[in-house]
């Protein structure tokens, strides 16, 4: 294989990963395994803009003393991500602060934060944070062009969450971006090494890429669309509410009915999950047939202090191609599992039939007489 083919493979793989990276952090609502900090809480370990390597939670192993983690807070920042160092472990969950606070986050205001909400932690070694530098500025800038590609497609009003508009953009990128790879090295190439006659090849497996990633990225939207988590402010009051079913009787709890619908041609799977305190599914898992719905019950509870608190439950959509039971698992692994998995399912069949017609080989696609 020579220098120009290695490249291009090369380059094929780390378009490839990035896909991957970009649409799981945006198809499933949780953070990119690359994520960075906004502010300047964690200095001095941690500047505002430089990168960390995430790592998903349950992969984590048990959280201790010292751990930095991004967590989904309820009052601080709005109820935004955070990331801060664990302070202290309590029976009910973590004591977080940020580095450069004065205060830890509860004497903030934020309660203790649980397991449930926290969804990232930081790689350390040697008790070391490990950053990339400019990785935020990267972000930002990557977040205007998607949004200023969205204008100019007419999308401009399209909210930040639609991530199938996100997985298109990003994917017209990657292309873009590879297209012209190789049309400058293809150039450069046949500058310097004009023959009286040449066969111009492509490599078999290139195009195989190149239909997968076609396939995987309607698939991915698919399951995307209607995926993500929501918050609910509940106001825990001390009177006996009426009419709004998030007004709730301090200490108390109300029942609301969750109903799913399938407006897809395929059954589906959808995973519903508390990702705070004081939210609880009657059924966790559902399976919604093509074209039906399906329901379940929700409890909601509300705390005996008094006022306004954030409640953030998730939903989940994949393709039925396995086993719910199955799907719960892998998912209850990590999302990045189960999306894997699925299009793992849907995609190895096409990679077989490809393989069977055309094989792994040179295919000649120009054949000039110069």
């Amino acid at each position: 294989m020579n220098r120009k083919a290695i490249v291009n493979n090369g380059l094929t793989v780390l378009l490839s990963t990035i896909i991957v990276f970009v649409v799981l952090s945006q198809v499933f609502g949780f953070p990119s395994p690359i994520a960075f900090v906004a502010t300047d809480s964690m200095e001095p370990a941690m500047n505002p803009g430089e990168g960390f390597i995430g790592i998903p939670t349950p992969l984590a192993g048990e959280l201790s003393e010292g751990d930095v983690v991004t967590y989904r807070a309820q009052t601080i920042q709005d109820g935004g991500l955070t990331t801060h160092r664990i302070e202290a472990i309590r029976e009910n969950g973590y004591i977080t602060k940020g580095d450069a606070n004065a205060v830890t986050d509860q004497d903030d205001g934020e309660p203790v934060v649980t397991d449930a909400q926290i969804e990232l932690v930081a790689l350390q070694l040697n008790g070391q944070v490990v950053t990339i530098p400019g990785v935020g500025s990267a972000a930002q800038a990557s977040s205007a062009l998607l949004s200023n590609l969205a204008t100019v497609v007419g999308l401009g009003g399209t909210p930040s969450a639609n991530v199938g508009l996100t997985i298109g953009l990003v994917g017209l990128i990657v292309v873009g971006v590879g297209l012209a790879f190789d049309w400058a090295v293809g150039s450069s190439s046949r500058t310097l090494s004009r023959q009286m006659r040449r066969q111009e090849t492509i490599d078999s497996r290139l195009i195989l890429v190149a239909i997968l990633l076609a396939f995987s990225l309607p698939v991915t939207a698919v399951m995307a669309i209607p995926s993500g988590s929501e918050e609910l402010t509940v106001l825990s009051t001390d009177f006996e509410p009426s009419g709004d079913p998030l007004t709730i009787e301090a200490g108390g709890s109300t029942q609301i009915q969750s109903t799913i619908e399938n407006n897809q041609p395929f059954p589906i799977v959808v995973i519903l999950q508390p990702q705070t305190d004081g939210i609880r599914y009657s059924q966790q898992v559902l399976h919604v047939p093509p074209g039906e719905t399906a329901e379940t019950q929700v409890t909601i509870s509300a705390p005996e202090e008094i006022g306004s608190h954030v409640r953030v439950r998730s939903e989940h959509h994949y393709v039925h191609v396995l086993p719910a039971t199955f799907v719960l698992g892998l998912h209850n692994i990590h999302p990045f599992v189960a999306l894997v998995a699925i299009n793992s399912v849907i995609l190895t069949p096409i990679a077989v039939l490809f393989y069977f017609f055309f094989g792994f080989r040179q295919i000649t696609i120009r054949d000039t007489a110069r």
